[in-house]
């Protein structure tokens, strides 16, 4: 029966993210975000990747896990950037070619940041439009950057 080693993947995939992100606030105090990313990338790419239902499994778990009340304490970053490190994380092991962006943009006097992921240059898990935010920080670094980011 495949539903147990299913189920116990997932389970184990749980466990595991959620230990990262209870780590997450250490790291972040540890290293710039620049060199952080550099240590979660990957240093080979995995040979096969999962299918696009199996991904799309993933990152509804990692969303989900991301917003658990546990990890919206003031130690931990903002909810977007916490999915966003999740999901660099977790899809890039998975051999997805991801970036990570951060963006502002300004309505009036108020500046407004979100963090955001994209796979093969869409965004992945959102739903805050991401075309509304100049990407100021990218990573890996885009020459042209995201393909939904809007560029004034």
């Amino acid at each position: 029966m495949t539903v147990g080693p299913v189920w116990l993947a997932q389970l184990w995939l749980v466990v595991r993210l959620g230990v990262w992100l209870a780590v997450l606030p250490v790291r972040l105090r540890r290293h710039t975000l620049p060199k952080l990313l550099q240590r979660l990338t990957p240093r080979s790419a995995r040979a096969k990747r999962p299918s696009p239902h199996e991904r799309d499994l993933v990152v509804r778990l990692v969303v989900r896990l991301c917003r658990w009340r546990l990890f919206r304490g003031p130690l931990f970053p903002q909810t977007c950037l916490r999915q966003a490190l999740a999901l660099y994380h977790i899809l890039s092991r998975l051999g997805y070619p991801v970036a990570i962006h951060i963006g502002v943009y300004k309505t009036g006097e108020a500046l407004h940041g979100h963090s955001w992921v994209t796979v093969d240059g869409r965004p992945v898990a959102e739903c805050t439009r991401t075309d509304l935010f100049h990407p100021i920080y990218s990573y890996p670094a885009v020459a042209s950057g995201p393909k939904t980011a809007r560029r004034d």
